[in-house]
């Protein structure tokens, strides 16, 4: 199996492993035993965040979709619609309410969770984009470029989204 992300959640009791057969696995960290996790991507899922609070697991894949699993039930819930193909970075905001998404026309775009709308793309470059970052007080976002470009953005802050 050919592993494309891995993460762990935020008491590092649980690791979330996403492959390049579409399919994201959750295991114990103490056992070391699979736990299941999830399919429904359509191409290699690759980035993985886990919410603050590790009670959701977001996973992005290059077909353009964002799935959720809620780790407390196993439930995979509603997807993101409307990401462009090509989007491997996820990361969840501090305060666990805004998810950005890092895509390969160059752009951040940032969801609001509790109406799973987009409310802000933010322009990297030209460059596809690989990893998006928060910084752990909120203030900052940190997207980064396949060339190796940096951008660094002052965080929107929950009352402009």
């Amino acid at each position: 199996l050919h592993i494309e992300g891995v993460k762990f959640s935020p008491d590092a009791r649980l690791l979330a492993t996403a492959g390049a057969d579409d399919v994201v696995n959750l295991w114990d960290v103490a056992t070391q035993k699979e736990l299941g996790g999830m399919s429904g991507h359509k191409e290699s899922a690759q980035g993985l965040a886990f919410s603050p609070d590790g009670s959701l697991l977001a996973s992005a894949s290059f077909d353009g979709s964002v799935r959720f699993l809620r780790i407390a039930t196993g439930k995979v819930e509603s997807p993101l619609t409307g990401i462009p193909e090509g989007c491997s970075g996820v990361a969840f905001s501090p305060d666990g309410r805004t998810l950005a998404v890092a895509c390969e026309d160059g752009t951040v775009r940032l969801w609001n969770l509790a109406t799973r709308r987009e409310v802000a793309v933010l322009k990297h470059g030209e460059a596809p984009l690989r990893f998006v970052v928060f910084s752990s007080d909120g203030q900052t976002l940190v997207s980064v470029g396949e060339n190796g470009t940096m951008r660094f953005w002052d965080a929107p802050s929950p009352a402009d989204l």
